[in-house]
């Protein structure tokens, strides 16, 4: 079970209950697909986040649109920030982590995922979510959050 608590922004902050043993297969296990969001995930939902121009733009009217900013600041933000984030994408961090084919590329990892937990609940056949799942599901929230809600 989960408790949850809240954090000083008023978010929940999940609390996982579950940790692999050290050493055991299950624990190896996490540790690889942990290492996997931090060094593809990440860097795939990053690329599809600003993979189009108007990717891009609807990226920073979200970001913008949850603070409090004054327009000429918002309009500043939303351009200069889309221009540079796009840029930067395309430009450098999809030579260096080695992304050709963006969208692809996040399907495949996320149906790899997905076939790693097979018909199990969580992955390493747990009966509680794992470092893994916490993680990777609020990277995928985030990033659906930013290209789906404008």
């Amino acid at each position: 079970m989960q408790r949850a608590t809240q954090n000083t922004n008023g978010a929940a902050a999940v609390h996982v209950p579950h940790v692999a043993a050290e050493g055991t297969e299950a624990a190896v296990t996490e540790l690889r697909w942990r290492t996997w969001v931090n060094t593809k995930l990440v860097h795939l939902l990053t690329a599809n986040i600003y993979n189009t121009w108007a990717e891009s733009m609807q990226t920073f009217d979200y970001l913008l649109t949850h603070g409090n900013f004054p327009k000429f600041q918002q309009t500043l933000s939303r351009y200069s920030g889309a221009i540079v984030m796009f840029a930067l994408s395309k430009l450098k961090l999809n030579k260096k982590h080695g992304i050709a084919h963006p969208r692809e590329e996040l399907y495949a990892e996320l149906d790899a995922y997905m076939d790693a937990v097979g018909d199990h609940r969580f992955l390493g056949q747990s009966d509680a979510p794992t470092l893994v799942r916490t993680e990777c599901t609020q990277l995928v929230a985030c990033a659906s959050l930013m290209l789906f809600t404008v």
